[in-house]
């Protein structure tokens, strides 16, 4: 169980040069989550897995058929872009 993480993978032939030209990413106190328009935090990255203050799983991809097999398999899950419309 991770209480604050940030986890990301990105494509096998990037260079950590080239990741590092982009603020290191976080979970704590990221407003940028709670927005409208939600977007890796990197954006040579795949994907992101957040672990929000241990209440709440966070996961953003480019690959949607990883997206669609969480949603499958937590039915209860939500869409983060949605959910931010509601909160505003």
């Amino acid at each position: 169980m991770f209480i604050w993480g940030n986890f990301k993978s990105y494509p096998s032939d990037t260079e950590l040069k080239d990741v590092l030209k982009y603020p290191i990413p976080f979970a704590d106190g990221n407003k940028k989550l709670w927005g409208k328009d939600v977007q890796l935090s990197n954006p040579l990255s795949n994907t992101e897995l957040i672990s929000w203050d241990s209440s709440i799983f966070l996961a953003l991809s480019k690959n949607t058929s990883i997206i669609e097999l969480l949603k499958d398999n937590y039915p209860d899950s939500e869409d983060l872009s949605r959910y931010n419309l509601d909160i505003d």
